[in-house]
Parts: C-alpha cells; sequence; structure tokens
C-alpha cells in the first residue's frame, strides 16, 4: 500500500466481515457510501443493518480517516 491510499469498509449485517472498496479521494468515497447504503434499503431485505467508514493508509496501517474538523465520512455523507 501507499501512504495515503484511502478505502471504504462495509459490514452488512454488523457484526458481519467487512468489505473494502478501493476510492481514489472523498468525494468518490461518499458516492461509494450513498450507493452502498442505497443498496442495502432498497435492494436487499435481508439486511437488518449496516455500518461503514473510511479508512485511510498511514505509518504502514489502516486508520479511520477524519477532516479537520474531526468528523468520519459518515456524519459528512448522512449530515448527522
Amino acid at each position: 500500500m501507499k501512504e495515503g491510499n484511502l478505502r471504504v469498509w462495509w459490514i452488512k449485517n454488523v457484526p458481519g466481515k467487512a468489505k473494502h472498496f478501493c476510492v481514489l479521494n472523498i468525494k468518490e468515497a461518499k458516492i461509494k457510501i450513498k450507493q452502498l447504503a442505497d443498496n442495502d434499503l432498497k435492494a436487499d431485505s435481508n439486511v437488518i443493518t449496516n455500518a461503514g467508514g473510511l479508512e485511510i493508509f498511514e505509518n504502514d496501517k489502516w486508520v479511520e480517516w477524519y477532516d479537520d474538523e474531526g468528523n468520519d465520512i459518515c456524519q459528512i455523507v448522512f449530515e448527522y
């Protein structure tokens, strides 16, 4: 992995296993999270819960991404 790489993580039916999706930037991450949430709500009646986020590769490990105000990606996407 390269320093600064981004990936969206998504779990259907917590505490399931996370799936990861590489993204190029924050805009692409927002779109991917909205798509995943919409798919869970509209296309799959077996999904009861979900969770997701955005990770950045720093210091040889994946860590949760936060903006300059301390918001995670879901707070930005869903404005809560």
